[in-house]
């Protein structure tokens, strides 16, 4: 099976910037519940879309859910379902960029309330995953 994502680390520190590969990437391999648990384990940030080289094919029944914000947390499952392998490049190849009026730096408006409808959406998507939703609620528990 070809390769259909590829992860790599950001910087928000311009120095830090390292466009060349020192070390061979790590290949994970399993089912999406697998896939994730990798990752929220590793120091990749596994929910932002940034910072990751996709298949085209991917994006065949996969979208940025229009009109919300904090959607790409969405994007992340969604997209995660569709894959059984991701190679996680160590190297700090992205500049993190943040600007004027971005969500993270932009004042609390009702538009931050999007954050609910993108965690409803992420829940109904993870139904089909009972164990991985129980899972969560365990390890998330307030």
């Amino acid at each position: 099976m070809r390769l259909k994502h590829v992860m790599f680390k950001f910087t928000k520190e311009e120095t830090e910037l390292n466009l060349s590969v020192v070390n061979p990437p790590k290949i994970v391999e399993g089912t999406s519940l697998q896939l994730i648990e990798e990752l929220y384990d590793s120091d990749f940030p596994a929910g932002s879309p940034t910072i990751k080289l996709y298949a085209v094919e991917l994006f065949k029944d996969v979208a940025f859910t229009e009109g919300i914000i904090y959607e790409d947390g969405l994007f992340f499952y969604e997209m995660i379902d569709k894959i059984t392998k991701i190679s996680l490049i160590d190297s700090k190849s992205y500049y993190y960029r943040t600007t004027e009026n971005s969500t993270l730096t932009s004042k609390i408006s009702k538009k931050n309330l999007d954050v609910l409808k993108k965690n409803r959406l992420t829940e109904n998507f993870l139904e089909k995953y009972p164990e991985a939703l129980g899972q969560f609620y365990q390890e998330h528990a307030i």
